[in-house]
């Protein structure tokens, strides 16, 4: 964004709604509010780290860090955010946690983490890539199943329902996978059927065989009738 009006730029990024055009702004905005406002509507903590590791500005860094909460992140940042500010914070953020765990019982980190974890479900509803955010959903539920075995946490049921709607999407798109991959060898085998009969026609021209003209003209109604399906199968 270049324009230097920032309530029009701030429009036009309320009209944005993909998380990796926001998080380019971000960086890149020519206004230090533009990118700020950016920040303010990307909720994904990995791209907000990746901000906050770029040159984005102080404030639109230090917005990141306040949305970023996942320990293993924010060691991260500590050590790779593009400011000594941001890495600060990231520090900070780090100590205050160890300290609150230090705090809490074992029973209250298992109910945070887990939490934690239905919330980070439901942001993989949304996640562009399904095959990684399938990925990660596994690897959310088996440490749900360590920690929830029964389902006794009150995040259960809506945990549950998330993993289920993750699931059904994610199907619909490998069976539509599935279909186009049918398709594309479909039509592969019905080209090289069409090439192989243009072959025979070819061979048989001009051939001086008593059935020659026979097999000829069967082999031009298979390759009409080949055709015919091959466009049909092209529309579908």
């Amino acid at each position: 964004l270049r324009s230097r009006d920032k309530k029009q730029s701030d429009r036009d990024i309320a009209q944005i709604h993909s998380p990796k055009r926001l998080a380019e702004i971000a960086v890149n905005a020519e206004l230090a509010e533009n990118r700020l406002t950016a920040v303010n509507r990307i909720d994904d903590q990995q791209l907000l780290c990746q901000i906050a590791e770029q040159k984005c500005g102080k404030e639109p860094a230090k917005a990141a860090l306040t949305k970023i909460e996942k320990e293993e992140i924010l060691e991260r940042l500590a050590k790779s955010a593009a400011s000594k500010t941001a890495r600060r914070i990231a520090a900070e953020k780090l100590t205050a946690i160890e300290t609150s765990r230090q705090d809490r019982s074992p029973e209250e980190i298992r109910e945070k983490t887990l939490s934690e974890l239905a919330t980070e479900a439901e942001t993989l509803l949304s996640a562009t890539n399904k095959d990684d955010a399938a990925a990660r959903l596994a690897n959310i539920k088996q440490e749900w199943r360590q920690l929830d075995s029964e389902g006794h946490h009150p995040d259960y049921h809506a945990f549950t329902e998330t993993c289920l709607s993750f699931d059904q999407k994610y199907q619909q798109i490998l069976a539509q996978r599935q279909q186009e991959q049918e398709k594309a060898e479909k039509y592969k085998k019905q080209q090289n059927k069409l090439a192989s009969i243009c072959e025979t026609i070819e061979r048989l021209t001009g051939s001086t065989a008593d059935d020659a003209l026979s097999q000829q003209q069967e082999a031009v109604n298979e390759w009409h009738s080949l055709l015919k399906t091959s466009r049909i199968y092209q529309k579908e």
